[in-house]
């Protein structure tokens, strides 16, 4: 029996990408909103999604959430059976996307005098206090805060219970 399984609900675009390999892109556009495809991405990914199962058969499935938006999921595994019918067996699916709570450990900076051509430093400390992996983006925009402004984007991954500089 030829059966094909989707996710009821879920998203019709480009797959989520997740924050480590988002990170690797040489280009971070994808992290802006205005970057997205007109379609919501796909949050679940099925392996395999197509596939046979013979009489009295098994077949291991791996369903992997890969999580846009802080959510409770509460949606539907449907199996389509081919040549018989759409939806012929609907299990419920639940999830629930969380992300951890960040401080800045110094939460005012002050750079004082800065001069022409003669960079100025100062570190910012994030701190992750969850065992969770925390993914950060900063947005830094020099010039006037106009929407022109050249932009940049720094981010990277706090590992549970640890500090990013």
């Amino acid at each position: 029996m030829a059966v094909n399984l989707r996710i009821a609900g879920d998203g019709s675009g480009e797959f989520s990408v997740d924050s480590f390999t988002q990170m690797q892109r040489d280009s971070n556009q994808s992290w802006r909103k205005e970057a997205r495809g007109p379609l919501e991405p796909r949050e679940f990914a099925i392996k395999p999604s197509t596939t046979v199962i013979r009489a009295l058969g098994w077949q291991d499935l791996k369903i992997t959430l890969c999580s846009n938006t802080v959510r409770e999921y509460k949606l539907e595994l449907v199996v389509d059976v081919v040549g018989v019918g759409n939806r012929w067996l609907a299990l419920p699916l639940t999830a629930r996307c969380v992300v951890p709570a960040l401080r800045v450990l110094n939460p005012v900076m002050s750079l004082g005098y800065c001069l022409l051509k003669f960079p100025r430093e100062e570190k910012l400390t994030l701190v992750n206090d969850s065992d969770f992996l925390a993914a950060t983006v900063f947005s830094l925009r020099f010039g006037l805060a106009s929407s022109s402004s050249p932009q940049m984007l720094l981010g990277g991954v706090i590992t549970g219970i640890k500090r990013f500089e």
